[in-house]
């Protein structure tokens, strides 16, 4: 007779894969129920053995230490840890807190003995032992196939015969399309609505949709996966192995191609919600302050969106646990629209990086550049297939990808490390072409700010940045003063700030 009272049931499922089995979890659940455990007393997760920081294995072991659970049910012990070092922990909590360990069947796991704690650590370690097997196999299974370009799987609407991508030509349940057809149907409602919501009520309405046992007859039903699959590089007619970023091209049938694939990237590069990067938010989050002490917040009303202090009291903002002596003396905020401010912070941002620039150039650089071998080989990558799509079709998005990744890694250079020069550079990178700064997205302009700024200061009519590189420095606006054109101007020799950056990324 299982003891319920101060007790639980734990499992755990190393894969996804493994939960997405049909009757995995409702298996397991089951057999918790008929037991007599309640819902609430059912934990379950999806994790490997061998990692002891699972959240609810750990709450779990918490809750075994403070003496709020005398005994632990699982269905075997592989299914509550394959780790030799983390079982030690758990043998420990529970010969400190008198809990027991127990399977579901009714017997207990005792180590209050050598001899009995010897024989789990053996259990424990054969345990372990088969999972490090399983993934050494894992691993290399993987890098035979991404070495021969076979595909780790297939995706709707594939099936993967022989190592190979091939169009699902089944029916589509009791339908008279097949997958391929209602592959087809999905893209082209896409392309008409541009709309995920719309797409899946759609193919929902038309096609239905159950949990099926056949992997090659599932379509993709939520908004996310929906996503994804719109981008994946299958539906192309190639193969990409996310995990070291390579890819085969034109390795089987696309389901999209042509006219009909420049459509759906198209869409797919405009949000759904419309351009985000115009969309003004909190691009000052954590240096942005009154003079009271306390942060400011981007506040919205029917007709603009202006800045006011966190400890302000408008009627209709509360916070939790703020006491009314604590809050701003200055009542409500002062009138200050961030688009205002957004302009104050650029030419604040620009006069700093001036002054830097201007110091630099005084000194002495190095002339000679060399740029890292990773630059060097995505753009001959990118010359290559744009070579390759002369005659080969298709390509376009391939490449445009090659590109966006190529723009990150230029960027990344500027931004990797983190000594007085390069923040320097940072800042003045973002002012090479003033003309630009216009065109500059909400992260970038964030980005920005925060190089530029240590904090900025509000009080009343008067905006003060403090100069993050050289904090003695400060520049401060009337708020209400209007900026028509940027005052400041960036005028250095390009090789040598970039040598300067070369030379500081190679120390």
């Amino acid at each position: 007779m299982i003891d319920l009272i101060n007790s639980v049931y734990y499992f755990r499922l190393s894969t996804e894969k493994q939960a997405s089995a049909p009757q995995a979890i409702k298996h397991y659940v089951d057999r918790g129920l008929k037991a007599g455990f309640r819902k609430e007393q059912i934990f379950y997760e999806v994790d490997s053995g061998t990692n002891d920081s699972r959240k609810i294995y750990q709450n779990i072991l918490d809750r075994v230490r403070k003496g709020k659970i005398r005994k632990v049910y699982v269905p075997e012990l592989t299914r509550f840890s394959r780790s030799v070092m983390g079982f030690e922990d758990v043998m420990e909590a529970f010969s400190e807190a008198g809990a027991t360990l127990w399977s579901l069947e009714g017997t207990e796991y005792k180590f209050d003995t050598p001899d009995a704690k010897l024989a789990l650590r053996i259990q424990i370690s054969l345990a372990q032992k088969e999972a490090e097997i399983n993934a050494l196999r894992s691993v290399r299974g993987h890098k035979y196939l991404r070495d021969n370009g076979i595909p780790m799987r297939n995706i709707f609407p594939y099936k993967l015969i022989n190592g190979k991508l091939e169009p699902n030509l089944d029916r589509y349940r009791d339908h008279q399309e097949t997958c391929w057809d209602v592959g087809n149907f999905i893209i082209d409602t896409f392309i008409q609505t541009a709309n995920y919501s719309k797409t899946l009520k759609l193919t929902r309405d038309k096609f239905g949709w159950d949990e099926e046992t056949d992997r090659d007859k599932k379509f993709v039903i939520s908004i996310a996966a929906l996503k994804k699959w719109l981008k994946h590089a299958n539906i192309r007619g190639h193969i990409h192995y996310v995990t070291v970023d390579k890819s085969y091209y034109n390795t089987h049938t696309p389901l999209v191609s042509g006219d009909r694939l420049q459509q759906l990237d198209n869409i797919l590069s405009i949000s759904q919600q419309g351009n985000k990067s115009n969309v003004l938010t909190n691009l000052w989050k954590g240096i942005l302050y009154c003079s009271c002490g306390s942060k400011m917040r981007v506040q919205f009303n029917k007709d603009h969106k202006y800045i006011t202090c966190a400890e302000a009291s408008p009627s209709s903002y509360t916070v939790k646990n703020r006491s009314k002596q604590n809050r701003c003396k200055l009542k409500g905020s002062f009138g200050l629209r961030i688009e205002q401010l957004t302009k104050l912070s650029i030419n604040a941002a620009g006069i700093f990086a001036t002054e830097i620039a201007n110091e630099m150039a005084k000194g002495k650089v190095e002339e000679k550049l060399e740029e890292p071998k990773e630059l060097l080989k995505l753009r001959e990558e990118i010359k290559t297939l744009e070579n390759t799509a002369k005659s080969v079709s298709d390509l376009e998005y391939v490449i445009e990808q090659k590109k966006k990744q190529l723009k990150n890694l230029e960027a990344s250079v500027y931004l990797k490390s983190d000594d007085e020069d390069t923040e320097k550079l940072r800042l003045i990178e973002f002012f090479r072409d003033a003309r630009n700064i216009e065109r500059y997205s909400n992260k970038e302009l964030s980005a920005l700010f925060h190089q530029a700024f240590s904090k900025i200061i509000c009080h009343r009519g008067e905006v003060s940045f403090m100069n993050k590189i050289y904090p003695n420095r400060s520049v401060s606006y009337d708020a209400y003063f209007e900026i028509d054109e940027v005052s400041y101007n960036i005028n250095t020799n390009k090789k040598a700030v970039l040598a300067i950056l070369q030379r500081q990324l190679n120390r």
